[in-house]
Parts: C-alpha cells; structure tokens; sequence
C-alpha cells in the first residue's frame, strides 16, 4: 500500500509543478522568479502540497 501512495505522491507532484509553472510563466515579475531559478521553487512547492495531499488520503482510508 507504501508503494501505491509513493506512486500517487509523484503523479500528484508531477501534475502539480506543471501547473504552478503555467501560472508563474508569463507574469513580467515574479516573487518566485526573485527568489530562486523558478523550476526549484516550482518543484519544492509542488512537492509540499503533494505530501499534503497525500497525507489527507492516507489518514481518509485509515478512518475507512
């Protein structure tokens, strides 16, 4: 069961970057873009909302 949530963690983060990185193109200034290269905020932010993600369906199918 590890290996199915590891598995729906990465398809999750995979989808998630691609998305904050469409809304983050395009804008002429970006707090991200002046924080850090943008793919590794992109990839960190996605990262941690999979984890969050991933750690509500963990916890919903342990209560089932």
């Amino acid at each position: 069961m590890d290996k199915d949530f590891d598995e729906l963690e990465g398809d999750v983060q995979e989808e998630l970057a691609a998305i904050i990185g469409d809304v983050v193109v395009g804008r002429e200034r970006s707090t991200i873009k002046d924080l850090q290269p943008p793919e590794s905020v992109i990839q960190a932010m996605a990262a941690a909302a999979a984890k969050v993600l991933i750690a509500f369906e963990h916890g919903y199918r342990l209560g089932d």
